[in-house]
């Protein structure tokens, strides 16, 4: 059975309790999530519009009147071809809107095509009433992003044989992708982040033609898609001996994740669990080189609510995928970051990834 029409009840629950008249969501992960469809965003106007009561309705470019029908679904189509404005559609899907939620990756030309319809309605950011139903995954998402998982397990051991004196970062980001891709995955969750030396002390370094070589860190921090779900995962090796300072660094940052996986329980804070990762770093005299969150949500979106972090207090529940990601960055010198995905079930936090996390040298 198709989860669709109980996400789109939940989805009209949360705008009634909103006060949210219409939700307008243009190609994205939210309307895949509420359709199982993934047209290609484009000039062409393309919008799904659920109002708080009553059919949701698609209106598309005629081309895709044929992959529409065949997805089934209870929702009106509006289809309109080329040279034919779907003005008509809009006004009578739009007409009465008082607040409306907008998806925030709708394509700005597309928006002010929608504003004249607009003009005496509240706008919002759609996630406001998506964001808390899509957190919540179900078993069928668990299982996904499972498997999303152990498509990005397999790339580590599998790249390592591959490193040699002078390899690239570009090169070795695209043997990360291609081992994904190769293994079946529909495609990349973002492009691989891989940094060698001093490009692995920023966080989010763009691979370049830097050659790797002999006592560099080599951080990688990849992911990749299964059937619409992401998968990220980050693991720092040694290509050659590890200093005692590297080593040092990364067993403090090795045992930040661990600490942030124990404190990952049901009822805790999300705050809390930032602040336990935080605090092995910090006590080991590094806190000012760990520049960032502790994690953030995934699913559809590698990057999605909720987010772990100082001043989040929103209590961890079964459902919630995020992951846990502390690291220590010495500019101009090296880094470690170590990555893993949690899940919260009724059994307690379930890691998805299982690429070992002790640090590999490569000799």
């Amino acid at each position: 059975m198709q989860p669709y029409g109980m996400r789109i009840a939940a989805i009209q629950k949360q705008m009634m309790a909103q006060q949210v008249s219409h939700l307008i969501l243009g190609p994205s992960a939210n309307l895949f999530y509420l359709t199982g469809l993934s047209p290609m965003p484009d000039e062409r106007l393309q919008l799904l519009v659920i109002p708080a009561q009553g059919e949701p309705a698609l209106v598309l470019p005629e081309l895709y009147r044929t992959m529409v029908e065949e997805a089934g679904g209870g929702w009106t189509l509006y289809t309109w071809g080329d040279g034919q404005p779907p003005e008509q559609a809009l006004q009578k899907l739009l007409a009465g809107v008082t607040k409306a939620a907008v998806d925030e990756q709708l394509w700005a030309m597309h928006l002010l095509q929608l504003l004249p319809f607009l003009q005496s309605a509240q706008l919002v950011e759609a996630s406001q009433v998506v964001g808390e139903v899509r957190m919540h995954k179900d078993s069928q998402e668990l299982q996904l992003l499972k498997k999303a998982a152990e498509l990005a397990d397999a790339v580590v051991p599998w790249v390592i044989p591959q490193l040699h004196e002078g390899i690239t970062e570009k090169q070795v980001a695209f043997l990360i992708e291609r081992c994904m891709r190769e293994a079946g995955a529909e495609g990349i969750s973002f492009r691989p982040v891989v940094g060698f030396g001093p490009g692995s002390a920023d966080p989010h370094h763009t691979a370049s033609d830097l050659p790797l070589q002999k006592g560099q860190m080599v951080v990688m921090d990849f992911g990749c898609k299964w059937k619409g779900y992401c998968s990220d995962m980050t693991r720092t090796i040694c290509f050659g001996k590890a200093t005692p300072e590297m080593r040092q660094v990364y067993e403090i940052v090795l045992a930040a994740n661990r600490a942030g996986f124990a404190a990952a329980k049901a009822g805790t804070p999300c705050e809390q669990v930032d602040a336990a990762a935080r605090k092995v770093i910090t006590d080991a005299g590094y806190g000012e080189y760990f520049i960032h969150r502790t994690g953030h949500g995934l699913g559809l979106d590698d990057h999605e609510e909720t987010y772990i972090v100082a001043g989040n207090r929103r209590p961890l529940e079964e459902g919630l995928v995020f992951s846990i990601e502390p690291g220590i960055y010495l500019p101009g010198r090296f880094g470690v970051r170590i990555e893993d995905i949690a899940a919260m079930t009724p059994e307690g936090v379930w890691c998805l990834n299982e690429c070992p996390r002790e640090l590999i040298e490569v000799e």
